[in-house]
Formats: C-alpha cells, sequence, structure tokens
C-alpha cells in the first residue's frame, strides 16, 4: 500500500528452541549478507519497520530470488548476560546501575569507561579488529583505556593471559590530572588468543588514593585469579594521617599483586603481608612490580621476627638454572618448606637474594 493504505504482513517466525540460562538473554547480531549492503535499507530486526526500510528491501529482495521462490535473511542469536556493555565504536562506556554487575567489554577505541559503587566488571577479550585480510599474527593496537570507578567489588579480566604469561602486563604507579602523587594505577598489556594479538593499555584512576574506595581489588588472567594488594593508611590517635603514601597489604593464602612508587615522590613503599587467622601458614605469592630495592621494605615480622639468612632462597628451574627475580621465603623457620614466593617483575627487578634479605631485615629493624 501506499501512505495511510500501508498494511503489515507477517513474512514469519523464528522460534528458538535452546533454553537460556538465568539472568541472561538473546542478542540479534547480523552477519555479514549482501541484503544489507544498501545503507538506506535501515534496521530490519527492530520491532517497528520503517517504512522506507521496506521500501528499499523488498524490491531487492525479490529481483534477487531467481524464479527459487525464497530469500534468506542472515543472522544470528548470541546469548549476553544481563549487564553486558559494549563499545559501540564511541569513546565513552557507562552502563545500567539498576543492574547488580556491569560487564564492560572495550573495544578498539581508547574509551573513557564509568563504573559505579556496586560491582563491576572489566573484560578485556581478545578481538579481530582487522577490515583487511592481513596477517593476523601482526599486534592490533586496541587503544588506551581510563576507567573511573568508584567503589565496589571490581575485577579487570584479560583473555589470553595466564600466570604464565603474566610477564606481558606491565603495571606502575602514575599521577593522572592534579593528583599530587602516584594514586592512579596503569598497565599495558599484550594478549594473544586464536593466533591474535592485542596490545593496549588501561589506567585505573585513584587506585591509591586514601578515603575513596576507588581501588581495583581483581584481577583475572585467564582461569588464574589474582588479588590487589590494599592499600592501608596509618592515622595518630586524633585521626591526622601519617604518611601520604599507603602500606600496600596482602593476605597470606591469596596471590597478589603490588606495585612500587606509588604515593607521594621519594616515599619509600612498604609491602607487607598478613596472617589470615589459619592454624598453619597458606602459600602465597606475591608479583611486585616497581620495587626500589635500596629503599622499599618487605614487611614478613607477622611471620619473621629475626633476620636469617636461611630464610631466602633464589627459585630454579627444572634444569636447576636459577630463575631471574624469583625467589622463595621460609615463612616458618622450620627448613622444609618455603611458604612464600616473591616475583620481582619488570624492569626494576630484584635478581639478588641478599637484597631480599635485607629489605625483609628493614621491616624488622623498623627501618623505612
Amino acid at each position: 500500500g501506499n501512505g495511510g493504505d500501508r498494511v503489515n504482513l507477517s513474512l514469519g517466525d523464528v522460534e528458538v528452541m535452546a533454553p537460556v540460562n538465568l539472568g541472561q538473554s538473546l542478542t540479534i547480531v547480523p552477519l555479514d549478507d549482501n541484503y544489507f549492503d544498501h545503507p538506506d535499507t535501515g534496521d530490519i530486526f527492530s520491532q517497528n519497520i520503517d517504512n522506507f526500510v521496506l521500501d528499499n528491501t523488498l524490491p531487492y529482495l525479490v529481483a534477487s530470488l531467481n524464479d527459487e521462490g525464497s530469500f534468506n535473511l542472515a543472522f544470528a542469536l548470541e546469548e549476553t548476560r544481563d549487564g553486558v556493555v559494549r563499545s559501540n565504536g564511541q569513546t565513552l562506556m557507562f552502563g545500567d546501575f539498576d543492574k547488580e554487575e556491569r560487564i564492560f567489554n572495550p573495544g578498539k577505541a581508547s574509551e573513557m569507561i564509568f563504573g559505579s559503587r556496586k560491582n563491576d566488571t572489566y573484560e578485556f577479550l581478545v578481538q579481530d579488529f582487522r577490515t583487511i585480510n592481513t596477517d593476523s599474527a601482526a599486534a592490533q593496537d586496541v587503544g588506551d583505556d581510563t576507567i573511573r570507578d568508584t567503589g565496589g567489588l571490581d575485577n579487570v579480566l584479560f583473555s589470553g593471559l595466564s600466570l604464565e604469561t603474566i610477564s606481558k602486563l606491565d603495571f606502575e604507579a602514575v599521577s593522572v590530572g592534579r593528583e599530587k602523587g602516584n594514586y592512579s594505577l596503569k598497565t599495558n598489556y599484550n594478549q594473544t588468543e586464536n593466533g591474535f594479538v592485542n596490545e593496549g593499555s588501561f589506567t585505573w584512576t585513584g587506585h591509591f588514593r586514601e578515603g575513596f574506595e576507588m581501588q581495583l581489588e581483581k584481577i583475572t588472567l585467564g582461569d588464574d585469579e589474582l588479588s590487589l594488594a590494599q592499600n592501608i593508611y596509618n592515622y595518630d590517635d586524633v585521626g591526622r594521617l601519617l604518611s601520604n603514601t599507603p602500606i600496600q597489604h596482602a593476605l597470606e593464602g591469596e596471590d597478589t599483586i603490588m606495585v612500587g612508587n606509588s604515593g607521594r615522590a621519594n616515599d619509600s613503599n612498604t609491602f607487607k603481608l598478613g596472617k589470615n587467622g589459619t592454624a598453619s601458614i597458606e602459600q602465597t605469592n606475591l608479583y611486585i612490580w616497581g620495587i626500589d630495592s635500596a629503599s622499599d621494605v618487605i614487611d614478613l615480622s607477622e611471620f619473621i621476627t629475626e633476620p636469617d639468612a636461611t630464610l631466602v632462597r633464589a627459585i630454579e628451574d627444572s634444569n636447576g638454572d636459577i630463575l631471574q627475580g624469583k625467589f622463595e621465603v621460609d615463612l616458618d623457620n622450620d627448613d622444609t618448606t618455603f611458604e612464600l614466593a616473591v616475583h620481582f617483575m619488570g624492569a626494576l627487578s630484584v635478581n639478588n637474594s641478599t637484597t631480599l634479605e635485607q629489605m625483609i631485615a628493614n621491616a624488622n629493624s623498623n627501618i623505612v
């Protein structure tokens, strides 16, 4: 029909028989199909198709039948989790704050991503952004993202990475905007999956700030989950801040990331491991970036009260070769097992066990 005489006709229905998991929904994904090559076609998957869409689509479809009596519209249905937010090619991402959790999937652009005071997950998934058929092994730049989160339990997830490839992350404490010290957290990353390589960075603003609950709590590398050290600020009896640089506190039994050079310039950093209240000491891994071996402190005073050179040994590989920057520490001084593994990451690595022994002794001697 024309004008007001138009009549809507149902051409067919699609019935999905597969069950959808609780908290998830189906999203239509148009596939690469030459029926959609015309820019005037519009969105034929919308519930209320504009008349101009039909005017442009149907003649083209009818002309393509070639006496077959039918035509195909190609699309897929993707099951997505409730709260998923995807990049739309723009540089701003924010989710529905009424959801229990927002799950951000950044894209190729350098996005500004706004989280909430609830739970947020930021998933850096390996994606193929090529527009032409080029070498898939070449690294694709996926931008430098900025995350502004205001609380809750937050997790940054990387696909294509694991504990074995954790060195492809490079954490550092940085200053953003008018911060009067290195109170934000940045990492460059390189991730590979299914032959595709993505490299980029993200900056988590205010991770080390005092009193704002803006800290990132978790990093997930594939199936491996790591904690970020808790930033602890100490105060005197009248509530005055004793230091503008936080103590980074890890808990035994939790593999934890720590980052040096945080807080005010020229301040020493203290990396402390605390007990979790269990009877036996649990195995723990600490991954530390950006340490200053001349002034920073490894505080194991809840476990070790007297300096002892036999408590520290370098980690060796299966061939007996020493692994640079990796050490074991005997926390209970029983000389049978070494419960703590310290991994010094990045360019400022510690490669001498004597240096680690001194950093531990400094904490017991209150030398900061």
